[in-house]
């Protein structure tokens, strides 16, 4: 069976969210995906 993983991270302006959710999905070896998926 495959495992889907998902994970959200809600942040405030200034917060570099976007750059912790990246790092993060580099360090589990996952996908990132920002707004634009389409």
């Amino acid at each position: 069976m495959e495992k889907n993983v998902i994970i959200t991270i809600s942040r405030q302006f200034g917060s570099n969210g976007r750059e912790i959710a990246r790092k993060l999905a580099e360090y589990l070896d996952i996908s990132y995906y920002n707004k634009q998926m389409a």
